[in-house]
C-alpha cells in the first residue's frame, strides 16, 4: 500500500463527514514499511496484514490494543516510544512480532508514567484505558477473544445468580470499579451496587433479595477504611457463611495500609493482596471464586 496516497484519500473522505474527534480506519492491506499504523490530524490508518503470521492471539485483542496505544500515545501524550522491547504499550514495534508479548503484558511502565502530566494520570479517560489494558492482558494470557468474553462484562440481569458481592467503602469506588471490570472480564458475575441497582431501588432491600444467589463475598480493604454500611453487610454474609459455607475473601487494594488491621472475624480468612500484584494474586482470587461456583452447582 502506498501510504501517502491512501492517507490523502482518507483525509478527503473524513473532511466531508467529520463527526468525531478521532478517526481510525482498519485495513488488511499491508503498508510498504510494515508498520501497524500511521496518522496525523487525528486520522489513523491501521494495517492488520499478516496478523496470524505474527501471533495466535485473536485479532479483536490486537485491534483493542492498537487503538488503546494510539489514544495513550497521541491523544493523551503518555510517555514516549521505547526502541527496545519492554512490554510497555509504548514499545515501538520495529519487529511486529512483539505484538504477542505486548498484548499479554499490556501495561504502561513506570518510566512512561513518570514522564506524563499528573493531570493526565488522574483523568477518567486514562483510568478507563488502563482498565482496557488490564482486560486485554487478562484475556490474551488466557488466549481468549475479547469479543467472546464481552457478555460476561455486562451488568447481570435481575434474578441471575452472582458469583461474588463486592463489599466496599463508597470512598474507594474508583479502585473498586477497576477490580469489578477485571473480574467480569474473566467471566465472574459480580454484584456491584452501581450495576446491580436500578434508579430508585433501595440497595439494602435488593441485596437482601439477592443474597441467597451470591456465592462469595469480597470484603475490600482500601485507603479509606470501612464505610458506614460495610460492617452491616459483612455481618449478613457471616450469617450466610455459617449457614451455607459462603466464601469470604478479604481483598487488599492499592492504598491500604502496609499492615492493615483486619476485624477479628476476618483474621481467620486468607486474604488476597492486590497491592503491587503481578497478576498472580488476582488469578488466585478468580480461581477461588470459580471453585466456589462449582461447589454451589
Amino acid at each position: 500500500m502506498d501510504y501517502e496516497e491512501e492517507y490523502e484519500a482518507l483525509v478527503q473522505l473524513v473532511a466531508h463527514k467529520k463527526s468525531s474527534d478521532i478517526s481510525i480506519f482498519l485495513t488488511s492491506v499491508p503498508f510498504e514499511d510494515n508498520f501497524f499504523y500511521k496518522g496525523q490530524d487525528n486520522i489513523y490508518l491501521v494495517s492488520l496484514s499478516g496478523w496470524h503470521h505474527l501471533t495466535d492471539l485473536p485479532i479483536a485483542n490486537g485491534i483493542a490494543y492498537i487503538i488503546t496505544s494510539i489514544l495513550l500515545k497521541y491523544e493523551l501524550d503518555v510517555g514516549d516510544n521505547h526502541d527496545v522491547s519492554t512490554g510497555c504499550i509504548n514499545d515501538f514495534m520495529w519487529d511486529k512480532s512483539i505484538i504477542d508479548a505486548g498484548m499479554r503484558a499490556a501495561f504502561v511502565c513506570e518510566h512512561c508514567r513518570s514522564n506524563t502530566k499528573a493531570t493526565v494520570l488522574t483523568s477518567k479517560i486514562f483510568r478507563h484505558l488502563i482498565s482496557v489494558l488490564d482486560i486485554i492482558s487478562t484475556q490474551s494470557r488466557r488466549g481468549h477473544d475479547m469479543l467472546e468474553e464481552i457478555v460476561s462484562a455486562l451488568p447481570s440481569l435481575p434474578g441471575t445468580a452472582f458469583d461474588i458481592f463486592l463489599c466496599h467503602n463508597s470512598s474507594d469506588k474508583p479502585a473498586v470499579r477497576l477490580l469489578n471490570t477485571r473480574l467480569k472480564a474473566t467471566g465472574i458475575k459480580t454484584w456491584f451496587d452501581e450495576e446491580a441497582l436500578l434508579p430508585g431501588q433501595v440497595w439494602q432491600d435488593e441485596l437482601e433479595r439477592q443474597i441467597g444467589s451470591i456465592g462469595a463475598c469480597a470484603v475490600i480493604v482500601g485507603p479509606n477504611g470501612e464505610g458506614p454500611w460495610q460492617e452491616n453487610e459483612r455481618r449478613v454474609f457471616i450469617n450466610e457463611f455459617i449457614k451455607r459455607s459462603c466464601l469470604i475473601v478479604p481483598v487488599l487494594i492499592t492504598g491500604a495500609s502496609a499492615v492493615p488491621t483486619l476485624p477479628l472475624f476476618l483474621q481467620q480468612f486468607m486474604w488476597c493482596d492486590l497491592r503491587g500484584d503481578d497478576g498472580n494474586q488476582f488469578d488466585r482470587l478468580v480461581q477461588s471464586i470459580r471453585m466456589r461456583r462449582h461447589i454451589s452447582v
